[in-house]
């Protein structure tokens, strides 16, 4: 898997970063991106690829694998919203897991929506089937169950004003 971000300028284009990325993997003046039905990124002229897409108002990341791994990555600006919301999208052991490793809320957003991205067939828009189960002492590594895929792992970095997460341990099914 290869992970490139990229700030956003004040007042830059989220989708011309995220071109200008797609260049720098590729070496081409243009990468076209199309959607599959369930609307996950996909690139026609490179069917050998895998890409999960995120962008912020700060920031934009593209996460490249092969065809056979799952990918997801989501990149988020900090925001309070983020700590106020988090009764919606966290249950209590989660946010004692946060509190202990003294993790910012925005990271546990972060995991859910990568592996979102990664397992989305699988496990609908139900993030509720994505459960944090451990936090790595450092805070670089979150561990989740989800649902009908098994134990997961994202990478997890904290950027200046916001964080990236990348699902890591995502391997498609033989077709």
């Amino acid at each position: 898997m290869r992970l490139l971000t990229k700030a956003i300028p004040e007042g830059g284009d989220q989708r011309e970063t995220v071109r200008a990325l797609l260049r720098q993997a590729f070496g081409e003046e243009t990468a076209e991106v199309t959607h599959s039905e369930n609307g996950s990124p996909r690139l026609p002229a490179h069917p050998e690829c895998s890409i999960s897409i995120s962008h912020c108002r700060s920031y934009a990341a593209i996460l490249l694998g092969t065809k056979e791994e799952r990918v997801g990555v989501d990149v988020e600006d900090k925001r309070d919203q983020t700590a106020r919301l988090l009764p919606r999208y966290s249950s209590p052991e989660e946010r004692t897991l946060l509190s202990e490793a003294g993790a910012h809320p925005i990271l546990l957003w972060c995991l859910k929506e990568a592996c979102y991205k990664a397992f989305s067939d699988i496990i609908g828009p139900a993030y509720s089937l994505i459960t944090l189960r451990e936090i790595s002492p450092d805070g670089r590594l979150l561990t989740a169950d989800v649902e009908g895929a098994g134990r997961v792992t994202a990478r997890v970095r904290e950027l200046p004003g916001g964080a990236v997460a990348v699902c890591l341990s995502a391997r498609r099914e033989a077709d």
